[in-house]
C-alpha cells in the first residue's frame, strides 16, 4: 500500500506543481480584474459627479435666457445668480461652453444697454434682434450641452 501511495505522489507530482506555478498567475488575473472594475466603478462615479456640476450649469443658463425672452427685468441679485451657477464652468466643461456663457451675457448686456438708448425705432429693432438670438439659443441650448450631458459608459 505504500508502495501504492509513492506511486500516486510521484505521477502528480506534475500536477502540483503545474498548481503550484498556475496559482500566482491566476491570483494576478484576478486582481486585475478587480482593479479594472474599481476603475470602471470610479469613472462612472466621476461622470456623475460632473453630471451634477454641469447640469446645474445648464439649467441655470436656461433659466436665464427663459426669463430674457420673457422680459423679466433682471435684478442684479439675479443676474449674480446666474453668474454663481456658471462660475468655474470652464473647469466642467471645453472652452466652447464657457465661450458660450460669455456670449449669452454680453447678448445680455448689449439688451440691457438697448433699455436706455434714445431712439425708440433703432432700440426696438435691435431688442428684437437680440430677443431672436436668445429664442435660438432656447432651442439650440441642449444641443450645445449635450455632449456633456450624456452618462453613457
Amino acid at each position: 500500500m505504500l508502495e501504492t501511495l509513492n506511486c500516486w505522489a510521484i505521477a502528480n507530482k506534475p500536477l502540483v506543481s503545474l498548481g503550484t506555478a498556475l496559482l500566482p498567475i491566476i491570483l494576478t488575473i484576478f486582481a486585475i480584474y478587480i482593479a479594472y472594475q474599481q476603475y470602471q466603478t470610479n469613472r462612472r462615479k466621476l461622470k456623475l459627479d460632473l453630471f451634477d456640476k454641469r447640469f446645474r450649469v445648464f439649467q441655470s443658463t436656461k433659466d436665464f435666457i427663459q426669463g430674457v425672452i420673457n422680459g423679466a427685468s433682471y435684478s442684479e441679485e439675479n443676474q449674480n445668480l446666474f453668474h454663481l451657477n456658471t462660475r468655474g464652468a470652464q473647469f466642467v466643461f471645453g472652452s466652447d461652453i464657457q465661450d458660450y456663457l460669455d456670449e449669452v451675457w454680453s447678448k445680455f448686456v448689449d439688451l440691457e444697454v438697448l433699455k436706455n438708448e434714445s431712439s425708440i425705432s433703432e432700440r426696438a429693432r435691435e431688442s428684437g434682434e437680440l430677443k431672436k438670438w436668445f429664442l435660438v439659443q432656447l432651442k439650440t441650448i441642449d444641443s450645445k450641452f449635450e455632449s456633456y450631458m450624456v452618462l453613457r459608459h
